[in-house]
């Protein structure tokens, strides 16, 4: 889930499941789409940083309960396999300025949630990934289109289709972060 701190005009926002590296489920996911909707009329803030507990800012998502795959309708089940769009939707929507603060693995979802953030500080222990394409999964959330804005198209290609580990310093060379 999430802990919040508020420091006057600064959100604190924290993934908070540390044992398990702040791996994504739908709660989590519900919880982050909600706080930032409620955020568009909170106009004493200034920004809002998103981090994780632990030893990482988000491992990607919970594989013992992956986000997108409960409800027994098809419109329960359509609604919650857009569940992680509307959450990295929901904070690039945010008028508050957003701001990630990384560290250990920013993967899959947590890449995504990333990247929908204003901007994105990293420590020199970030490792980035995007595993969906070794994993077979299909890369949804809207994180194409955001990488692709950041990076440009030819070094989004080779982080979707490589998939390989990015380390903090190269992610700050190709501007996918904009400090460490």
């Amino acid at each position: 889930m999430l802990a919040i701190n508020e420091d006057g005009p600064v959100l604190r926002v924290e993934l908070n499941r540390p044992e398990s590296l702040n791996s994504l489920d739908d709660d989590v996911l519900l919880e982050v789409t909600d706080l930032y909707t409620r955020l568009q009329q909170r106009f004493d803030l200034k920004a809002v940083v998103l981090g994780g507990r632990g030893r990482a800012f988000c491992a990607g998502a919970d594989l013992r309960n992956p986000p997108g795959f409960a409800g027994t309708s098809g419109r329960e089940r359509r609604y919650y396999s857009q569940i992680g769009y509307r959450a990295c939707q929901a904070i690039a929507d945010c008028e508050v300025v957003t701001i990630a603060r990384l560290h250990g693995h920013v993967v899959g979802g947590g890449f995504a949630l990333a990247l929908a953030c204003d901007f994105r500080i990293a420590a020199a222990d970030t490792v980035f990934r995007l595993p969906e394409v070794d994993l077979g999964v299909p890369m949804t959330w809207g994180t194409i289109p955001r990488l692709i804005a950041e990076v440009g198209a030819a070094r989004a290609r080779e982080i979707v289709l490589l998939a390989d580990r990015i380390d903090a310093q190269t992610a700050h060379r190709i501007s996918l972060v904009h400090r460490l």
